[in-house]
């Protein structure tokens, strides 16, 4: 489910590790954002140890929450535009989360459950939708990799891995192109290229 919160313009830059806050990234449960600065909204909730955070946004309104659990996690968020939304969670140890977004009305979302699990994500246009998911079964993935790129307007990606060692590729060049990839279990590969 998309939620889009709109602020205003603003440049920050946010480098934090070990922030511990209570709650979750669904805002309905008693946690307590707090923006960074100016009109664009920026979070991060970090609990554990080494984690790493690094947001930037330059434009107006736009949103970026990073939540991480657990220990040497990374996440980084880079935004340019306007009304862009990008969320990154992850659950676990040694996990990688990428999101760039160039455009407006571009929404990004990345959960990641286990352990070296990597996932990018690269939007250049207005109003595309990436998502990816990659766990396990009852327990977290292990060593799944998904990159997602999306230019142009109207683009839908999906990603959802569980298991151990997978691997997705989303490449969209053009508009209103739809992919899915769904893989479950271990050492799987898929590449899309749509234009």
């Amino acid at each position: 489910m998309k939620a889009y919160l709109f602020a205003s313009a603003a440049m920050i830059s946010v480098f934090a590790a070990g922030a511990a806050m209570a709650g979750d990234l669904g805002g309905g449960s008693g946690f307590s954002w707090t923006p960074v600065n100016g009109s664009n909204e920026a979070y991060v909730d970090q609990i554990g140890d080494g984690n790493f955070n690094a947001q930037s946004q330059v434009g107006r309104d736009n949103l970026s929450r990073n939540w991480q659990k657990g220990d040497k996690n990374t996440a980084y968020a880079d935004q340019k535009g306007k009304l862009n939304d990008a969320a990154a969670t992850q659950n676990g140890s040694w996990n990688y989360a990428n999101q760039m977004q160039n455009g407006d009305g571009d929404f990004a979302r990345i959960d990641q459950l286990g352990l070296h699990n990597t996932a990018y994500q690269s939007q250049t246009g207005d109003r595309n939708d990436a998502q990816i998911l990659q766990t396990g079964f009852g327990w977290g993935g292990v060593d799944n990799f998904a990159s997602q790129l999306q230019v142009g307007r109207d683009n839908e990606a999906l990603v959802v891995q569980k298991g151990i060692a997978n691997t997705a590729y989303q490449n969209q060049q053009s508009d209103g192109n739809k992919a899915i990839a769904n893989q479950l279990g271990m050492h799987n590969y898929s590449t899309q290229f749509q234009k």
